[in-house]
């Protein structure tokens, strides 16, 4: 099969998404040709800053006005001359807004005039909310789920796209229990999160949480436009002894999980899949998130739930986990979710696919 993918950030960014477009891309390309058409002279301090603040701001996101959903617009109209030239089979569009409105007016078009087009596969990276509510009234040709709870509500919203249930995933052999830990100067035992610092990964709760504790510390790896407040509150609630931030590359993640003895994130039941989790439990840690069904579907029987809310069953919780034997719980969850097979539904879900193009 021919495969493009489209993703405005990679090689920006190193996010869920970015993450997928990657490991995925890079397996199929074992049997298939695969490109991944992505923007230049985009800094990464732009790439984060998604989200407006401003009621201006605010008012253009939700038309998809504002200057990121532009810049996916002139992003994929500047592509469209290539993809259409190499004739692709499958085009994975990974960007929401206007990126799968164009790709479907291109398609309607040539089968309108009786050509060949390609087909289009959306994987839901961006998870239950708007982005994801309007690429599935969009009807795109196959769409992935990342969560059983999320395939449930794709299927309520369009029972005409072919659906199916693929999380994110994690490489094993670079996130494995023979990493050399990171020095990490801090009080032991060591909780570490790992998250972009937006509101809706809810870190200052974690900040609180772990000041309640007689004794331990936070390892805060990730950047983002909350960065000055919450090192002010980790710095105050913790002290410089106990609390540490730091960004680090992508590859360099395995020896700082090893560094820590829990990993936590209780970001909002918005969030897409979180594959921090599956990373740090391949490390074989234990976690503490936030109860929904989506962390119990990815956490399994290798952390504890709670509500992040009430701060105090937080830091009990957080307590309980690092005097648990997990024994190896959180690297058998972990081997449940191999890139390697995921790959392969991917590549399966576009073989197999019998569908009529709609």
């Amino acid at each position: 099969m021919r495969i493009a993918f489209l993703n405005i950030y990679q090689g920006i960014v190193d996010r869920g998404a970015e993450n997928f477009v990657k490991e995925v891309s890079g397996r199929l390309k074992e049997n298939n040709q695969v490109d991944i058409f992505f923007a230049s002279g985009i800094s990464e301090t732009v790439a984060r800053s998604q989200r407006p603040v401003n009621l201006l701001g605010k008012i253009l996101f939700k038309f998809y006005l504002d200057a990121h959903s532009l810049r996916v617009l002139r992003f994929t109209l500047s592509m469209l001359p290539k993809i259409l030239e190499k004739k692709y089979d499958w085009v994975i569009s990974v960007d929401a807004g206007w990126q799968l409105l164009i790709l479907r007016v291109v398609t309607k078009v040539q089968r309108f005039k009786g050509a060949k087009s390609f087909k289009i596969l959306v994987s839901g990276q961006a998870g239950i909310g708007r982005d994801d509510l309007r690429n599935l009234r969009m009807g795109p040709d196959v769409f992935i789920a990342l969560t059983k709870r999320a395939e449930e509500w794709a299927k309520t919203v369009n029972s005409k796209t072919r659906i199916a249930y693929i999380p994110n995933g994690v490489d094993l052999e670079k996130f494995n229990l023979g990493v050399k830990p990171a020095k990490i100067d801090l009080e032991k035992p060591i909780i570490i999160c790992v998250a972009g610092l937006n509101p809706y990964k809810r870190v200052d709760l974690t900040i609180r949480a772990v000041a309640k504790l007689e004794k331990g510390s936070l390892l805060l790896l990730g950047d983002g436009p909350e960065r000055d407040r919450i090192d002010e509150m980790g710095t105050r609630e913790l002290g410089e002894t106990r609390y540490k931030r730091l960004t680090v590359p992508y590859a360099e993640m395995p020896k700082y999980y090893f560094a820590a003895d829990l990993f936590t994130l209780v970001s909002e039941s918005s969030e897409a899949f979180g594959s921090a989790y599956v990373e740090a439990m391949a490390c074989g840690l234990p976690v503490v998130a936030t109860d929904d069904e989506m962390r119990r579907e990815i956490i399994g029987g290798a952390g504890l739930f709670i509500d992040p809310l009430n701060l105090s069953s937080y830091s009990a919780a957080i307590e309980k986990a690092l005097k648990t034997n997990w024994s190896d719980n959180s690297r058998k969850q972990a081997e449940k979710f191999s890139w390697d097979e995921i790959a392969k539904k991917y590549e399966s879900a576009m073989k197999n696919f019998t569908g009529v193009p709609s």
